[in-house]
């Protein structure tokens, strides 16, 4: 992993992202859209693997469409992040 990589991704982190949803955030904005699958074997894990991506969803950084009898995970554009940098400002 770059330095850069290793920036982009504390960043996310420093917003509230758990380390593996920063992970996979990452993964899907350099790869694309990508099945739940991909992203398994895109990031080596197995284990709650959903469980993240359904919490990225929650925060709205991704979102899901059907196709090919197949759900793919679609990220939302970096431009979600400064919209919740700006919401954690105003709480704080």
């Amino acid at each position: 992993m770059t330095s850069q990589n290793e920036l982009q991704r504390q960043l996310l982190i420093s917003i509230g992202l758990a380390p593996k949803e920063a992970e996979i955030y990452e993964i899907l904005l350099t790869q694309g859209e990508m099945t739940g699958g991909a992203v398994e074997r895109e990031c080596r894990q197995k284990k709650n693997t959903y469980t993240l991506l359904k919490s990225l969803q929650r925060r709205q950084l991704i979102t899901t469409a059907q196709r090919e009898g197949k759900r793919w995970y679609i990220p939302a554009p970096p431009e979600q992040l400064e919209l919740m940098i700006k919401e954690q400002k105003k709480v704080v």
